[in-house]
């Protein structure tokens, strides 16, 4: 099962979540699992990360990063990033996620990068934490087995295949999922 240890140094009370009125606007970002079957949310069914010793070494099943079209990129509330390089199309940035998971509230640090600033992923605790959090409610609504892989049916008996962000500020964002 899901060791919650991971995410408990982001604990936040109650009174430290934002108030939905501070919302500026939001985005969603599509989960396209039927497209990114050993990406996205299921990193650890893809080819790995190559280790020290030019190997790759299979991620751990929590690990995610999200993944947004070009639309959704261009869409005003979507997280800030700034290019790392004129010369490349690498872009890296950062804000925090504040999450409601089973009855209790986080703070996570996250990070945008890749090209164009594609990816968004769990800084603090590593990809594994938004990871937790993303299959973890999957797994309580027994959409999803600790292990398998995530589908299109998984998020359809889920009841949705999106996740939400809403802006507070540059910094700051509420995720939905």
């Amino acid at each position: 099962m899901i060791n919650k240890d991971l995410i408990k140094d982001f604990l936040i009370e109650e009174f430290d979540f934002p108030s939905e009125e501070q919302i500026l606007g939001a985005c969603e970002i599509e989960l396209r699992v039927d497209k990114q079957t050993k990406s996205s949310l299921n990193l650890s069914f893809g080819s790995g990360r190559m280790n020290k010793t030019g190997r790759y070494q299979r991620r751990p099943w929590l690990e995610v990063e999200l993944s947004a079209s070009a639309s959704e990129i261009n869409n005003e509330f979507y997280p800030k990033s700034e290019l790392i390089s004129p010369n490349r199309k690498t872009k890296k940035g950062s804000f925090k996620a504040y999450l409601k998971y089973l009855n209790n509230y986080y703070c996570l640090e996250m990070k945008v990068h890749a090209d164009n600033g594609k990816n968004i992923s769990s800084r603090s605790g590593g990809r594994a934490a938004l990871g937790l959090i993303i299959k973890g409610k999957l797994i309580e609504k027994k959409c999803l087995n600790f292990g398998d892989l995530i589908t299109l049916e998984t998020l359809k008996n889920y009841g949705r295949n999106t996740i939400e962000f809403h802006k507070l500020s540059s910094e700051n964002y509420i995720l939905k999922f």
